[in-house]
């Protein structure tokens, strides 16, 4: 989480420790290890998004609970 700056891998956004998801780059049946260079850390959205079966819908549903974020905190 310090190595990358309290930063998700995938889109940058700033992450509070507790918040942070912790995922290995590489998994352990194609060859990586629980090495710190093989460790990416997301926030919870990526990570939802990267775990999904169907990753596609999973940032639609996302990117439609953000815009419904903007609306009611505006």
């Amino acid at each position: 989480w310090i190595r990358d700056k309290n930063k998700c891998n995938r889109c940058g956004t700033k992450v509070k420790l507790v918040d942070a998801q912790a995922l290995l780059a590489k998994q352990m049946k194609n060859g990586g290890g629980f090495n710190l260079e093989n460790i990416v850390i997301l926030c919870s959205d990526c990570s939802r998004i990267l775990k999904s079966s169907n990753i596609e819908r999973t940032s639609k549903d996302l990117l439609i609970l953000d815009n419904l974020m903007r609306r009611v905190t505006n």
